[in-house]
């Protein structure tokens, strides 16, 4: 008689954005859930230019002189009336205007742009950076930019990237070689995920406070055959997930990682499968910066243990038809 199938270990579940679903184990050793992928540039010591202008698309080579993202996706800003202005909105022919949301695209007859938000930072940045309310345009928020006391650090010529602002993710350590003495992921670099602010894994499974407090937990993606082990790196938009660096979408794509050219993302239509492997970050407690080798390493000893644990890799393969019949380890 043929062995029976094995059956599934993550039998609890658990609503995430989306509509997505958490399956977990009992003991919470792995969490697993499908989505797309966004593309997440923060840390990326190229991601933001003074200039504040982005680099558009995907495959090509982005341009010397500005930043991997626009500015807009890393501040708050207000006019001189002290109004907000959306990082990008929709605009008619006819003159009238819509908030664009990150996930939402403009209804037929309208165009994206964001060039009035574009305009209010450059007027911020020539007066200083002001305080808000002051009649002057200015930052209310520096969402991923390190700007102590509303000042944002510029890189010297001792930094990767010189001139450019300082891109932050919320895994950070004290570094005293990095501007501000605060070291970040390296987007371009490292294979990292992104998670949903205020979701389970955020919040109970205490991933948010290990990244506080400059822990790498570990994580494995898994798309089209290929298993790309990554660290939890930062916090995403509360409504949206599935969100992983630029290193982790080259590295899914089957390319090289690269500091100038945007990936592909990964489409809700084609999902990527994530297993969140909690409880490892002492792996990589004596490595900094990360490193992909470091974490490649780290990811595997951490699958390794998680899946001794739970009785075999058969009993996590049987949870999805994506994963990998064989053990990517």
């Amino acid at each position: 008689m043929p062995d029976a199938p094995a059956s599934c270990v993550l039998n609890k579940t658990y609503s995430l954005p989306e509509r997505q679903v958490l399956r977990h184990d009992e003991a919470r050793l792995v969490g697993l859930f499908r989505s797309q992928m966004r593309l997440n540039l923060d840390g990326a010591p190229n991601a933001y230019h003074p200039d504040g202008r982005g680099c558009v698309g995907s495959g090509q080579q982005c341009p010397r002189d500005r930043g991997l993202l626009h500015i807009c996706n890393g501040v708050i800003v207000r006019d001189a009336g002290n109004a907000v202005v959306p990082p990008s909105e929709c605009i008619w022919p006819d003159g009238r205007t819509l908030a664009l949301a990150s996930s939402e695209r403009c209804p037929q007859g309208a165009t994206p742009s964001s060039e009035r938000c574009l305009e209010t930072f450059r007027a911020a940045r020539e007066a200083g950076f002001p305080r808000c309310g002051m009649g002057f345009a200015c930052v209310e928020r520096w969402l991923g930019i390190l700007a102590p006391n509303g000042s944002p650090l510029i890189q010297s010529d001792v930094h990767p990237r010189p001139g450019f602002y300082v891109s932050m993710t919320a895994l950070s350590r004290n570094d005293p070689a990095s501007p501000g003495g605060r070291g970040f992921v390296d987007a371009t670099r490292v294979p990292y995920i992104t998670i949903p602010r205020g979701s389970i894994l955020a919040d109970d499974w205490g991933l948010q406070r290990a990244m506080g407090q400059g822990q790498a937990e570990l994580a494995v993606v898994f798309w089209h055959g290929r298993a790309v082990f990554a660290v939890v790196a930062d916090i995403g938009n509360r409504n949206e997930l599935g969100e992983g660096s630029g290193a982790l979408l080259h590295r899914l794509h089957g390319r090289e990682p690269s500091d100038w050219v945007r990936p592909p993302t990964i489409p809700v239509s084609d999902p990527a499968v994530t297993l969140v492997l909690p409880g490892h970050a002492h792996l990589l407690a004596n490595t900094w910066p990360l490193t992909e080798a470091a974490v490649q390493a780290a990811g595997r000893e951490a699958l390794r243990r998680t899946v001794e644990r739970l009785g075999g890799w058969e009993r996590v393969a049987a949870c999805d038809p994506a994963l990998p019949r064989e053990n990517p380890n």
